[in-house]
């Protein structure tokens, strides 16, 4: 999992998660953005589907990151277990 925040000194975390979904072994990495910066409809809309969550810093509690990291590495072992053992896994 990768806590990530957008506003960064040599590449800017758009850019840093365009590369890692080109990269088939990073592809799936679970990343979580945590950052001040207020997003635009279309700085949203370039993360869907690119990253498990976007949480604005100084608007959630600390309760609300480790619920999200822990619902984003569970669905992610669901995965894994899936592509090992076949769909069955994790239906109930």
């Amino acid at each position: 999992m990768i806590l990530l925040d957008l506003m960064m000194p040599e590449m800017d975390g758009f850019q840093l998660v365009d590369e890692l979904r080109k990269q088939p072994d990073w592809r799936d990495i679970p990343i979580v953005v945590v950052t001040a910066k207020d997003l635009t409809p279309e700085e949203r809309l370039r993360l869907n589907g690119h990253v498990g969550i976007v949480l604005q810093k100084g608007a959630y509690q600390s309760e609300e990151l480790l619920r999200e990291t822990g619902r984003l590495v569970a669905g992610r072992i669901r995965k894994q277990a899936q592509k090992l053992v076949g769909p069955a896994i994790g239906q109930s």
